[in-house]
């Protein structure tokens, strides 16, 4: 914590009690805390107070007076807001960290106060201080003698509010906003009856955020340091399930080429689901180009899925397998081998060898009128890929319907895909 100040507003005191009503009240305020500086807010009627006061503290903490810039102010809290805002703010500029100022709002008018609780509050000043009494005279006022400071902290009025809008970043897919609602870094801020529920919002935010970046393993090693304390009832609805940790783990596990031979079509179906329910939720935000990117990447995957299932993998063609090598001499196709004679397809080869192989789905991967009048080929145009501008200006609907039908194209397609579907949305998500 850096410089610290208290910040006080001044009042009349009784005049003929000045000792126990204005100077010995104040000193008590002083001496509740260790300050690198003590500001004095008066009215230019109680100045001359706020002089004297600074005064009794020569040598022992630096007090400056900012009175109120004109008469009659005390009574308007907009004017003590505007100056109490700007000078805490001039503060700032001076190195005094506002969560380690102190504004005493006990004395002074009505308006005074309010507006310098309201300006500490709007700014971040870490305490506010009410100076009660555990005796007061017949009048209400403190008896001599008898005060007692009190300190509020504002952080822990306004940490529910904090706590709400963490979730509502969580339930609308703003992972790293809900991250940095509560830097992990910042202890002060974990303290108090939140602490439980900071910690799981702070967690959701991580294994969730990790999942929607295609960071699986990140993901799952999340899954294995869940908060050790209590937790709220809300915490539930973003618990994955069981279905979800079991399509967690085969996102996180080898990619298919590293895979049996048997596992890998299967590893591609889990990828495609997690693809889809990751456009959509791109689609939910507005992120049309992203989802043009995926719904191009998901023919591919559709395809590749397939050749596995027949037991080839597009990435390493094998030119001396019989049935590829008549495919490529009845195409035409000018396949380029490595040392190893194997070579690469792209997405329009591996539709036209799935063709050749009889399967069905080619006509689909081939043909892709079904997606609303989507062009995927303009993916290669997009700024996100060779191109210079967006492909998905004002095709909100056609974006939307492309979805629709790509959902629709790989439930008829791949294998238990409705399941791992399910098992890939992020079922809190508000659409």
């Amino acid at each position: 914590m850096g410089n610290r100040a208290l910040l006080m507003t001044v009042g009349t005191g009784t005049a003929e009690q000045e000792e126990e009503t204005l100077f010995t009240p104040f000193r008590k305020s002083i001496e509740s805390g260790e300050w690198q500086l003590v500001v004095l807010f008066p009215s230019q009627v109680t100045e001359p107070n706020a002089r004297a006061i600074a005064e009794r503290q020569k040598g022992r903490v630096p007090v400056e007076v900012w009175p109120l810039r004109q008469s009659g102010d005390e009574e308007s809290v907009d004017a003590c807001f505007t100056q109490f805002t700007e000078a805490i703010r001039e503060l700032e500029a001076r190195d005094f960290e506002a969560q380690g100022m102190t504004a005493d709002y006990t004395r002074g008018t009505k308006a005074m106060s309010a507006a310098l609780a309201l300006a500490a509050v709007s700014e971040g000043v870490g305490v506010l201080r009410y100076v009660g009494a555990t005796k007061r005279l017949p009048n209400g006022m403190a008896a001599p003698g008898h005060e007692k400071p009190s300190d509020i902290h504002p952080e822990s009025i306004f940490r529910n509010r904090e706590l709400q809008l963490g979730l509502d970043f969580l339930r609308h897919g703003d992972f790293a906003a809900a991250a940095r609602l509560f830097p992990g870094g910042d202890r002060r801020r974990h303290a108090g009856p939140w602490e439980s529920d900071i910690r799981w919002v702070q967690w959701c935010a991580g294994f969730w955020g990790a999942w929607d970046r295609f960071h699986y393993r990140t993901a799952e090693k999340q899954l294995g340091a869940l908060p050790g304390e209590e937790r709220a009832g809300w915490v539930d609805e973003f618990l994955p399930g069981e279905e979800q940790k079991a399509l967690l783990a085969m996102l996180a596990g080898p990619e298919p080429g590293e895979q049996a031979k048997e596992e890998r079509a299967a590893q591609c179906r889990a990828i495609a689901a997690d693809l889809l329910a990751n456009a959509r939720r791109r689609f939910m935000q507005g992120q049309f180009e992203e989802v043009l990117v995926r719904v191009y990447r998901l023919l591919e995957i559709a395809a590749q899925e397939r050749l596995f299932a027949r037991g080839y993998n597009a990435e390493y063609m094998d030119a001396k397998d019989p049935v590829v090598a008549a495919w490529v001499e009845q195409s035409g196709y000018r396949a380029q081998p490595d040392q190893n004679g194997r070579f690469k397809l792209g997405r329009e080869k591996c539709a036209e060898f799935l063709q050749y192989l009889g399967e069905s789905i080619a006509t689909r991967l081939r043909d892709t009128n079904w997606l609303g009048g989507f062009n995927p080929v303009a993916r290669n145009r997009s700024v996100l890929v060779h191109g210079y501008r967006s492909r998905t200006e004002g095709q909100d609907r056609l974006i939307g319907a492309s979805l629709e039908a790509m959902e629709e194209f790989l439930r008829t397609e791949l294998e238990d895909f409705g399941r791992l579907m399910e098992a890939a949305r992020f079922r809190f998500l508000k659409e």
